[in-house]
C-alpha cells in the first residue's frame, strides 16, 4: 500500500479534529490544509503513476473474448453513468470473437482514455466506445481492430494538441501528465497505434488500431 494514502487520510483527520475542537483557528488554516492535502494528493498520483509505468513489462499475451474487455472497462465506469453522462459502447460487424493481447495492459489503456473524457466532460455529456474490424476501415491484409473512444465535450485546445502524449504535460491541477505516456507505451507495445482528432466544441476522439494477434 502506498504510504502517501495513508497521509492524505491523516490530514483529513487532524483537520476534522480541529474543527472540532478549535473552530475559530480550523477557518484560519482553512486554506493551510487544503493546500496541503491537494499537493500531497498531487504526489501520491505521481508516485501511482510511476509504479504503474514500472509494471508495464513486455505484454503477456493471451487469448480472450474481445467482448469481455469491453464489457469490463465498461463495468469500471458503472458509478460515473447516469441521467447526464452516458458511457455506451458500440460493435461493428464482423469483429473477431477472440484477440490476443496482454488483457490487463489493455483495460488499463482503455481506463485512461475514458477517464481523459469523463474529465473533459467534467460531469456531462456522452462518451462512445466504438470497436470496428480492420475489414472496414484499414482494408490491410493483417486483422486489426479499431478502438474509438470519443466524447462530445469542449475539445482539446489547439495549443496543447502537439504536447499531450509528452511526460509530464497535464492541463488539470492534480494530474500528472503520464497517463497518455503509459497508453501510447501500452499500444507502441502491441504493435499497435493511436492517434486523436479534436475540434473546438465538437469533442475529441482517440483512435487506436490493434492488431488482432498483437506482436509483444
Amino acid at each position: 500500500k502506498n504510504p502517501l494514502a495513508g497521509l492524505q487520510i491523516k490530514i483529513q483527520t487532524l483537520y476534522f479534529q480541529l474543527i472540532e475542537n478549535h473552530p475559530d483557528l480550523s477557518h484560519e488554516l482553512k486554506e493551510e490544509f487544503e493546500l496541503a492535502y491537494s499537493e500531497l494528493k498531487r504526489i501520491y498520483n505521481i508516485s501511482k503513476d510511476f509504479l504503474k509505468f514500472s509494471d508495464l513489462d513486455k505484454p503477456q499475451l493471451e487469448e480472450f473474448p474481445l467482448q469481455q474487455i469491453c464489457e469490463r472497462c465498461l463495468e469500471n465506469f458503472h458509478s460515473f453513468r447516469n441521467e447526464h453522462l452516458a458511457i455506451d459502447i458500440r460493435y461493428g460487424r464482423d469483429l473477431p470473437k477472440h484477440v490476443f493481447w496482454d488483457q490487463r495492459q489493455i483495460i488499463s489503456l482503455m481506463n485512461i482514455l475514458v477517464e481523459n473524457a469523463i474529465d473533459a466532460l467534467n460531469g456531462r455529456g456522452k462518451i462512445l466506445i466504438e470497436v470496428n474490424s480492420s475489414a472496414q476501415i484499414l482494408k490491410t491484409k493483417q486483422p486489426y481492430i479499431e478502438i474509438r473512444i470519443s466524447d462530445n465535450g469542449p475539445g482539446i485546445p489547439e495549443q496543447y494538441r502537439d504536447k499531450i502524449f509528452e511526460p509530464h504535460f497535464s492541463t488539470k491541477q492534480e494530474g500528472t501528465g503520464m497517463g497518455l505516456v503509459f497508453a501510447k507505451h501500452i499500444v507502441i507495445q502491441h504493435g499497435g497505434k493511436i492517434d486523436f482528432f479534436s475540434a473546438e466544441n465538437s469533442g475529441t476522439v482517440f483512435v487506436v488500431p490493434l492488431p488482432v494477434t498483437a506482436v509483444g
